[in-house]
């Protein structure tokens, strides 16, 4: 067979601050930028990038215009310090930059690991130590993988005659699995993914809120499914 060669490029959402005024009188928020991490000293062959919230007055500015800002003595934070990010690696892979992996040389077969996570961390290095480390335990088995999707599926399913029903149905229920985990809920105008572009790519006009009267309906068709661990 013949052999080929790769190039993998990370892009960064937003590499500088933005400060964002959504419409119906929602707060102004400001988004920190996102930013490359040198993770050479561990894994030479990597590119690593990261968001964080640091410094953020979200979660305070929000009990306050709710009129219970003692409620901040008693509920944690969840949006200060909290980081995301991945770790990107792989087999026959070299590092050009640090946003750029290359084949090092032709081949027939090419796998590309990202390991991705999200946690709340004192330091932007504490959550960059947990990220390499869980990419240094390589990739896993593709059979894992194959096993939790032929779980979903099997769970329950629909039969509708018409097919462009039983296609969207299909592909909500994808949408929802690849997002919707514990404890934080899913976005409930548009989910994880929009179609806007550039510099405002995921932004919303009801900005990055939850709001119940709309966020509880794709949660009703997770419960009729019985996808209850989302």
């Amino acid at each position: 067979s013949a052999a080929y060669t790769a190039t993998v490029t990370s892009t960064l959402v937003r590499t500088q601050s933005q400060t964002f005024t959504p419409q119906f009188d929602c707060t102004a928020y400001t988004v920190a930028p996102d930013q490359f991490a040198d993770v050479t000293a561990r894994m030479p062959d990597a590119v690593a990038f990261y968001h964080r919230n640091a410094n953020t007055s979200f979660f305070k500015n929000t009990l306050t215009g709710e009129n219970i800002p003692a409620a901040m003595s008693s509920i944690p934070d969840r949006f200060q310090d909290r980081t995301t990010g991945a770790v990107v690696f792989g087999q026959g892979l070299k590092r050009v930059s640090q946003s750029v992996l290359a084949s090092a040389s032709p081949s027939t077969s090419i796998t590309v690991g990202i390991a991705v996570l999200t946690n709340i961390a004192p330091t932007a290095q504490s959550w960059l130590d947990s990220a390499v480390a869980l990419a240094q335990k390589g990739i896993p088995a593709r059979s894992e993988h194959e096993a939790w999707w032929a779980a979903i599926w099997a769970r329950s399913y629909i039969e509708p005659s018409d097919f462009i029903v039983a296609r969207q149905y299909a592909l909500e229920r994808y949408l929802q699995a690849v997002q919707a985990r514990s404890p934080y809920p899913i976005k409930f105008n548009g989910l994880l993914f929009t179609a806007n572009r550039a510099p405002n790519v995921d932004f919303r006009q009801w900005g990055g809120l939850n709001w119940w009267q709309n966020l509880r309906l794709p949660y009703y068709n997770m419960l009729g499914a019985g996808d209850t661990d989302m």
